[in-house]
């Protein structure tokens, strides 16, 4: 820690234990149902929890408060394979706990002695968002064997996530306006 130029000290450690489990059905030879759950965990690394720098037009605040995010993937799929065609079709739902997100600050929250956060157009700050955030999607890929040397293959995917809105800074108190945003 360093007062004179408002740094908080770090010392943070975390155990992760995180774990998965799938299951896979085969209907018949050319069509395999699938099943899984993996959980996740991603700590905030230091730069996360330490950076204090200007980034493009604005200037990032440190967060030596960063918890770990956690967070929870459910997925279904079918696999086909022929003899000329392996196509995957899946659909996943995952939820974030404590996701890492960028927020805007007011220039009160400028550490001491930085006067290059005080002239930026804007300030950064990574957070933790409160509450769960989710993401949908699909995926499906195709692959169809033309000859004996050559395949043609092609996917699509779609994803959509949302969450709380990151707290917002008012009158030196933090507050919740209740609302869902799209995830970046």
């Amino acid at each position: 820690a360093d007062e004179e130029s408002g740094t908080l000290g770090v010392r943070k450690s975390w155990t992760p234990v995180v774990g998965n489990i799938g299951l896979e059905y085969w209907l018949s030879p050319v069509v395999t149902l699938l099943a899984n759950a993996d959980q996740g965990f991603r700590a905030p690394n230091l730069d996360d929890l330490t950076s204090r720098q200007r980034t493009g037009p604005g200037f990032q605040i440190e967060n030596a408060s960063l918890d770990p995010e956690r967070g929870v993937t459910y997925e279904a799929g079918v696999l086909l394979r022929t003899a000329r065609i392996e196509a995957s079709a899946w659909g996943y739902v995952s939820t974030l706990e404590d996701a890492m997100i960028r927020t805007t600050r007011d220039i009160d929250a400028c550490p001491p002695n930085t006067p290059e956060c005080r002239t930026t157009w804007s300030r950064l700050q990574l957070v933790n968002l409160p509450g769960e955030a989710v993401i949908y999607g699909a995926e499906l890929g195709i692959k169809a064997q033309l000859t004996d040397q050559i395949a043609a293959t092609t996917t699509a995917s779609y994803a959509r996530g949302d969450g709380p809105t990151p707290l917002i800074q008012a009158d030196d108190a933090m507050r919740q306006t209740g609302d869902r945003v799209p995830l970046s």
